[in-house]
């Protein structure tokens, strides 16, 4: 038994190692968050800058997300809105809210069904196939977020010395069920990756390039044929060197309220689309996860067993689950202090998700393994209705549709408002 003992103590010490060097990442996110929140942008670089927003589908929120786009404190962009087609439900909703702002350029554009690339991807390609020439920075945001009037600015200032700036998003449940709870803490672990330093991974929901890099670094011919927008470009820049900037300012509020089988969903569906694209990061996290769960539900259940039997060696799970779940808690209690800074104002609507994330995290975690071991055994993912399958380099194989309506051509723009065109 001395080498099961072994064994014990090695993961323990390993876990106990991971969990120290990931809380002093969020030390460091809550240091960035707090430096950048006392470092605003007081005003804005000019830069004309284009919205892209690609929406598919009729949320409950859409119209509610839409609108603060239109009314952001920068005085020069124009917002590009992207469907698949005229019959998509979210065009009527696009309308409405485009006339409501008659002062705010803005058009909607159909891009068209696409037979080898990720339809999100393909409206991309689409919408910024002829830019115009007075667009400066070209921001991309998800139509599932609701950004607070300063984001365009915080996300922009600082594109004269940045190629590229991103932001990320923080699940807000709108009723406090239990997937909502846990898919919200999943997608909080993931935060605290926003510190100083190069090289980010990109979000696609909340970032932002020069002009001159899009265009320069081969961006839109690597997107051809892939799935992933943001985990595409996070490669591209890499390779080109090009350094990609954290704003923690620009982590966006996005409401959730989803069911059992849309939670495992969304989170197998995120892990698969991890897995192929970047492939290194999956299997670290896949090692991570089994050791840190087996050794806290291990020596909880330990520690159970030697309690129920009057055990001596009982002190030992004790110690173990002590050091990993104080240090769980701490680390918690920094990245929910640290939202502070970004979301001060949606601070009582995350009371409860922050409460169950700080002392029932290690419940959350054992849905994300679930997630990532099911995600290992297919490259298939149903993404708005559209089922895709992928090759291990993330390139599509097979794109699997629904029966669809008539649809009205590629980089069709309609539903223009009546200053869709700015002037000369």
């Amino acid at each position: 038994m001395d080498w099961i003992s072994t064994a014990y103590w090695v993961a323990i010490a390993s876990v106990t190692l991971f969990t120290l060097l990931i809380t002093w990442q969020a030390f460091e996110h809550r240091r960035y968050c707090r430096s950048r929140s006392r470092h605003r942008p007081r005003q804005t670089i000019h830069q004309h800058l284009a919205l892209f927003v690609p929406c598919k589908g009729l949320d409950a929120d859409l119209e509610a997300n839409l609108r603060p786009l239109f009314e952001q404190d920068h005085e020069d962009y124009e917002i590009v809105f992207i469907v698949e087609s005229e019959c998509d439900p979210a065009c009527a909703a696009i309308d409405r809210v485009m006339a409501e702002y008659p002062g705010v350029p803005s058009r909607r554009v159909v891009a068209g069904i696409s037979d080898g690339t990720g339809q999100k991807v393909h409206n991309l390609l689409v919408a910024t196939e002829e830019l115009p020439k007075d667009i400066d920075v070209l921001v991309f945001v998800d139509a599932d977020v609701r950004p607070p009037r300063d984001w365009l600015r915080s996300l922009t200032s600082r594109m004269h010395r940045e190629h590229v700036s991103t932001g990320y998003r923080c699940f807000v449940p709108k009723r406090n069920t239990l997937p909502n709870l846990i898919l919200s803490a999943l997608n909080g672990s993931v935060v605290p990756i926003m510190f100083p330093g190069k090289h980010h991974l990109i979000w696609g929901g909340s970032w932002a390039i020069t002009r001159e890099t899009f265009l320069e670094s081969g961006l839109r011919e690597a997107w051809k044929g892939t799935l992933s927008d943001d985990l595409i470009a996070t490669r591209v820049m890499a390779a080109a060197g090009r350094r990609v900037s954290a704003e923690p300012m620009c982590i966006l509020p996005s409401p959730l309220d989803v069911s059992w089988s849309e939670m495992l969903g969304f989170v197998r569906r995120q892990l698969i689309i991890g897995r192929c694209y970047t492939a290194v990061h999956w299997y670290a996290l896949l090692f991570g996860t089994a050791v840190m769960q087996t050794v806290y539900w291990g020596s909880l259940a330990a520690l159970a067993w030697g309690l129920a039997g009057g055990a001596e060696w009982t002190w030992r799970p004790a110690v173990a689950l002590a050091v990993v779940y104080t240090l769980h808690v701490w680390r918690a209690y920094l990245r929910h202090n640290a939202s502070q800074y970004y979301l001060p104002y949606r601070q009582d609507d995350l009371a409860v998700a922050r409460r169950f994330d700080t002392w029932l995290g290690p419940v959350a975690g054992v849905f994300g393994l679930v997630g990532l071991v099911s995600s290992a055994f297919t490259r298939r993912i149903v993404w708005k209705g559209i089922a895709y399958d992928m090759e291990a380099g993330g390139a599509i194989r097979q794109i699997v549709r629904p029966p669809q309506p008539a649809v009205a051509p590629a980089g069709a723009a309609l539903g223009e408002s009546s200053s869709s065109r700015r002037a000369a």
